[in-house]
């Protein structure tokens, strides 16, 4: 083993003393074993490149754009010669003895293709609650670490995945998998997606519990505009779901004869080229090329003046609308509209790349549907020279779509859905004498003929700027024309629905099931089903009263549905795990549980987490792992107190490291003896 060499890969971006710590941190603690230091930097903007250029025992590529995490680790792996590969983050501090106890746990069994530590800044199993209340500064932190390395001395854990802050690969490992997922951009998901082809490869991943390194977190996002680390969580996680789920219908489009063109994008402007521009950009990025953009003027002719050369493209056509408004704009295109899908797009707004061909491929796949929309982002703006500058951003508010509630409340955004050109002929065109919220009165109206598709991925951006308004629109200074437009719109007679749809047969088959009738209830959402089989409530309806009824025999299938239908909903993957658990499973159904348990997982289960450590205990315990069953177990049970224990724990620790445990201990025990005998308790398991 001392004899083997392994390259430590460090990908940074920006947080240099972080860096310069992580640096010095491997040279000080790893001398025990031979090594190659790679740093990659993914075009820093602060003293990060000025140090690395220092660095004369190490390799140094400096890239002149941020290629992402991904992207990065590949670099580094690359250049790598070593038997042994190990990606750590740069907001890392390792310690004692590290390496030579990871590849220890790597070379006890063939099976063990990659291992990762215990840690302060991680999660799930990799979390070690304790060290936060144990050490104050590095050097106290160093002394922890030895004695966790003592108490758990050769101890490991069998889990599903590691985190990306330190995992150690064995070449060979490598050369079978390949390199990791640059789809998953600037950082998440790419290390749950890279664990996973690791055990499909039929290797084991393990927790090394006698090695604890200190992990910050954040440090490679913190040069990130507001917000934007959470939209890149939320984009990769359904990036990942959809790569390893069932969940084919808004990723796959079918294939199917589509006229030319496809899709009529519409945009309505005014008097804002600079933001026009960068909107026809984004359409013209589009993964699907089916498209024609029609760009109306609602402003004078001479606006666009500077742009028609710029938008000589053959799929762009140019309108003028006269100045009427926003509504009368939209009409004029639908007017000359070629394609069979109608999309919007504000001038100041933007799709991102893969929006077009998320939105067709879920209309064509779920073909009851004619209207789809997916999630957005809003991010708030001030003007500049090249158009607008975002300085925050956050995921606009994600609902499922809810009739009843779309005609109280408009939570669609204009520029995410995409509709049949049919239900303009069914329902009518936008209403011109309406100043504002044309578009929610229009989604009202289809509301009557169709239900609404909703794809759990985000693939736009809405824009809000703070200092200026739409020319489109009239200015809002008063709020009474919002609520005199809203109120006005509300009155208008809808169509009545000509037939029951999949949102009036689920709401009666809740309502139903809710008064104990059960069979008819399951009718109602196997009917239900036959509209839609991937209705993701009706599924979960139809598993659940069936199973009520004793007729298990499509139960499975009903929660594969379900699973399919959602993969960014937990209840489906529980569901379908506790199902699989639910009687004398086989070693088949226990697999197959803890892998939807570990789906569920991914996607937050949110209060229904300590009910998923604790069905991934029984799995585990099922497939011989008992260690790894107590573990989950014991995670369990933390939730279960709702965090008290652990909260408790900590307090325990701070006390003890200020040196005012016993002085607590003594007046406990004059003033409170019940609560004493808990502390006592607690302090046992903190020892």
């Amino acid at each position: 083993m001392a004899s083997m060499l392994t390259s430590i890969i460090i990908v940074t971006h920006n947080g240099a003393d972080a860096v310069r710590r992580c640096v010095e941190s491997v040279r000080q603690y790893t001398a025990d074993a031979p090594y190659e230091l790679i740093l990659i930097d993914n075009a820093s903007g602060d003293d990060t490149t000025r140090y690395l250029q220092t660095l004369t025992d190490a390799q140094v590529a400096l890239n002149d754009d941020n290629r992402g995490f991904a992207a990065g680790c590949n670099q580094g792996l690359q250049l790598a010669k070593g038997d042994y590969l190990l990606l750590l983050n740069p907001d890392t501090v390792v310690t004692e003895g590290w390496l030579p106890r990871l590849i220890a746990h790597a070379e006890r069994h063939a099976k063990v293709g990659a291992v990762g530590p215990i840690s302060n800044g991680t999660g799930e199993l990799q979390l070690d609650l304790l060290a936060e209340t144990q050490f104050e500064d590095m050097e106290q932190m160093q002394g922890y670490a030895r004695h966790v390395a003592m108490k758990n001395r050769g101890k490991t854990w069998r889990f599903h995945r590691l985190a990306g802050f330190c995992i150690l690969l064995k070449r060979e490992v490598y050369e079978r998998v390949g390199e990791l997922d640059e789809r998953f951009g600037i950082g998440y998901y790419e290390d749950d997606d890279y664990c996973k082809r690791i055990r499909k490869a039929g290797y084991r991943i393990v927790i090394a519990r006698d090695v604890f390194i200190y992990h910050e977190g954040g440090v490679s996002f913190s040069g990130l505009e507001p917000g934007v680390a959470n939209q890149l969580l939320l984009i990769n996680r359904m990036r990942y779901l959809a790569k390893w789920s069932d969940a084919s219908w808004f990723t796959t489009i079918p294939a199917v004869d589509l006229p030319q063109p496809a899709i009529s994008v519409i945009i309505a402007t005014r008097g804002r080229p600079n933001l026009l521009r960068l909107a026809v950009a984004s359409v013209l990025e589009q993964t699907f090329g089916n498209f024609e953009v029609l760009v109306v003027n609602d402003g004078e002719p001479h606006d666009l003046d500077g742009l028609q050369e710029e938008l000589s493209d053959d799929r762009i056509r140019i309108l003028h609308s006269g100045k009427k408004g926003k509504p009368h704009a939209l009409n004029v295109a639908l007017e000359v509209a070629r394609g069979q899908f109608i999309a919007y797009l504000d001038d100041d707004d933007l799709y991102y790349p893969w929006h077009l061909e998320t939105l067709v491929a879920a209309l064509l796949n779920r073909p009851s549907y004619q209207l789809v929309y997916t999630d957005t982002v809003v991010g708030y703006c001030f003007p500049s020279e090249d158009g607008h500058r975002v300085t925050t951003s956050h995921p606009f508010k994600k609902m499922d779509y809810d009739r009843n509630l779309l005609r109280d409340e408009d939570f669609i955004p204009h520029l995410s859905m995409l509709h049949h050109r049919s239900l303009i002929e069914k329902a009518g065109a936008y209403y011109e004498e309406m100043p504002i919220y044309e578009d929610w009165d229009a989604l009202r109206r289809f509301s009557s003929f169709t239900d609404f598709l909703h794809v759990p991925m985000i693939t736009c951006e809405w824009h809000f700027h703070l200092t200026e308004v739409s020319l489109n629109n009239p200015p809002l200074t008063k709020i009474k024309i919002k609520e005199d437009t809203a109120t006005f719109m509300k009155s208008r007679l809808l169509p009545e629905t000509s037939r029951p749809t999949v949102y009036d047969l689920v709401v009666s088959a809740r309502n139903t099931e809710a008064l104990g009738q059960l069979q008819m209830a399951a009718n109602l959402y196997l009917a239900a089903l036959k509209v839609d089989p991937l209705a993701y409530e009706a599924a979960l309806g139809a598993a659940r009263t069936l199973r009520r009824l004793r007729q298990d025999e499509r139960t499975r299938s009903f929660l594969r549905q379900a699973m399919a239908s959602r993969p960014d909903l937990p209840g489906g993957y529980i569901a379908y795990a506790e199902e699989l658990l639910r009687s004398r499973p086989t070693g088949d159904d226990v697999r197959a549980a803890k892998e939807a348990l570990e789906f569920a997982l991914l996607v937050d289960p949110g209060d229904q987490i300590r009910n998923v450590y604790r069905l991934l205990g029984r799995c585990y315990r099922s497939l011989g792992l008992r260690s790894t069953a107590r573990a989950c177990f014991d995670h369990s049970r933390r939730f279960r107190r709702s965090g008290i224990l652990e909260q408790s724990r900590r307090f325990v620790g701070v006390w003890r490291r200020e040196g005012l445990e016993e002085a607590m201990i003594r007046t406990l025990r004059a003033v409170a003896p019940n609560f004493w005998r808990v502390f006592l308790r607690l302090r046992a398991r903190t020892q």
